[in-house]
């Protein structure tokens, strides 16, 4: 069963936030959804792991957003975001959040999605020798037999290689 958990983000600093709870949502007109994968200042980056294939373009392509919030959030927090105007002249887009919906992705392993994507980002310095300041997490997949998780994750800069990342279920 999947614990859902949602947030109004006011416009304006001074306004209250409140607190809106459902069990049927409409994440179709939602700016963006996927794991937030960089947190800088005020800002998180939002990826979508699922692949968009664009006629023309020999890579798939992965819907990756800035987005400006006072919520507080944690890299590997699964998140649907409702943002304003998206400015698509960069990649990953910046826009400000005027709603973001938690997600629980969790599976029957031991460690969840949100702390697999944690340690996955947490290593890329040590992996890469640099930190990746928009990581685009394309792959997230657990496989049973060897309990082991994979992540991929590309740098917004393509001159980078990917990540694949290994991390163990304990």
């Amino acid at each position: 069963m999947k614990k859902l958990w949602i947030w109004m983000i006011p416009l304006m600093m001074g306004g209250c936030a409140t607190v809106e709870k459902t069990t049927e949502l409409d994440y179709s007109t939602a700016t963006n959804s996927g794991y937030v994968t960089a947190i800088h200042d005020i800002e998180l980056l939002v990826v979508d792991d699922t692949p968009k294939y664009i006629e023309g373009r020999d890579a798939a392509f992965f819907n990756a957003c800035w987005f400006s919030s006072q919520e507080k959030v944690d890299i590997g927090d699964y998140v649907h975001v409702f943002g304003g105007d998206a400015e698509l002249l960069s990649y990953p887009c910046r826009t400000n959040a005027v709603k973001i919906i938690f997600e629980e992705k969790n599976k029957n392993t031991t460690l969840t999605t949100k702390e697999v994507v944690q340690r996955a980002i947490n290593s890329i310095e040590t992996i890469a020798g640099e930190s990746y300041y928009s990581p685009i997490l394309t792959k997230i997949h657990y496989d049973k037999k060897t309990d082991t998780w994979r992540v991929r994750i590309q740098n917004s800069n393509s001159q980078k290689p990917d990540l694949i990342i290994s991390i163990g279920d304990i």
